[in-house]
This record gives structure tokens, sequence and C-alpha cells, in this order.
């Protein structure tokens, strides 16, 4: 069964997107898919190789322009979304 949430070398490697920002961001929703898990299961989001898809959709067929810009609002978004835990002393 493929990896899901693209941990493993080659899985990772085939959620990069060619465009820095959006590695970027892809990148970082898989680290933190542990924390969106619940937004994930109501459908808020999507799983990471399912973002990775739509993002590489964007690049290849839609050819958005503003994919780049797109995916910095995007991170930005994740890191607030996303931080990392707290850890008690």
């Amino acid at each position: 069964m493929p990896d899901r949430t693209g941990t493993s070398g080659q899985a990772q490697k085939d959620l990069r997107i060619g465009i820095p920002a959006c590695d970027a961001y892809i990148i970082r929703y898989v680290a933190c898919e542990p924390q969106l898990k619940p937004e994930i299961m109501s459908g808020r989001r999507r799983f990471p190789a399912n973002e990775a898809a739509w993002l590489k959709h964007m690049r290849t067929e839609s050819k958005d322009p503003d994919l780049a810009e797109s995916c910095k609002r995007m991170l930005e978004e994740l890191r607030v979304a996303c931080k990392p835990p707290v850890k008690s002393p």
C-alpha cells in the first residue's frame, strides 16, 4: 500500500511540486499531518498526497501564474495552524 503521508523517501520525492514555495508548503504540510488529522478527517483539508496532486495539477494543467504566491500564503497560514507542540519542562 502506498505511503499516504509521503514520509518515505520516494513518496516524499513524489510530493514535490517543482516550485520552491510549493515544495516548502507540502513538506510542512506532511510534517503537520498529525496535527491536521482532525481537519483532514472532517473534510476541511486534504491528505498530503491529495494536496500535492492538486498543486501539481494547478502547476501543469491550469498553469496558474500565481501559484508560487498562493503557496507562500498557504505556508504562512499553515505555520499558524500547525505550531510545534510545546514541551513542558
